[in-house]
């Protein structure tokens, strides 16, 4: 009887990153380890500014070539690493509010609705998110971020008016179009970051909603 050649299935481990490109991915983990002789391979898929970090092994891999492995990847890519069990942004953000039974507002003055259907996609999304219309619909048209108050008067009015723990803006710097502020407030602080849109595979508005997410998550998750 012939011998049959049976292809090994792979197993994943999946790292969610964000704010870095695949080609800089791949330039951290470079290594030539007993990783490559154990069956590990490494897939990354790039929708920036996020990518899954796919370390395909097989039933035969060494768990303990496999953990250090993944260890290592995981130093590497340390601050960047936002889930190492798949989970999305806004998955992660919603499970923190029901925990903690808080709600977030949104006022989106960059992303044309991006950053709220985004949210909302996920299960239970809508318990936690209360609609706010902002007074101040003309300044954000106007621009001129973050040099006024009117940033800070737009986020205070968000939490006073919609009673929420949260708020979440994002706002275009008129006269840099690919600049953008994500600003993240609660009833104690209001931070506001400065971000510059990388061209590659995700739109403006999407990548523009993705940072305001992420900068919300480790808000929630780490205080800042």
């Amino acid at each position: 009887m012939p011998l049959l050649e049976t292809k090994l299935k792979k197993h994943n481990v999946t790292t969610r990153t964000f704010g870095l490109t695949e080609e800089e991915i791949l330039s951290l983990i470079n290594r030539q380890g007993a990783e490559a002789e154990h069956g590990i391979e490494v897939n990354v898929l790039e929708k920036f500014p996020e990518c899954s970090v796919i370390i395909r092994y097989s039933a035969k891999t060494p768990k303990v070539i496999l953990d250090e492995f993944v260890s290592f990847v995981h130093m590497k890519l340390n601050e960047f690493i936002f889930s190492t069990d798949n989970q999305s942004l806004s998955n992660i953000i919603v499970d923190i509010l029901e925990t903690r039974n808080k709600k977030v507002s949104i006022v989106d003055g960059a992303s044309l609705g991006e950053l709220t259907r985004t949210f909302m996609k996920e299960n239970n999304a809508a318990r936690y998110y209360v609609t706010h219309n902002s007074i101040y619909v003309e300044d954000i048209k106007s621009g001129h971020l973050p040099q006024s108050d009117i940033i800070y008067n737009i986020v205070l009015d968000s939490l006073r008016q919609s009673r929420t723990d949260f708020c979440v803006g994002v706002f275009i710097d008129e006269e840099s179009p690919d600049i953008f502020y994500v600003v993240i407030g609660d009833k104690n602080n209001i931070h506001i970051f400065k971000e510059a849109y990388r061209a590659r595979l995700t739109s403006f508005e999407e990548c523009v909603a993705k940072t305001a997410l992420f900068y919300f998550m480790k808000k929630l998750k780490y205080g800042n």
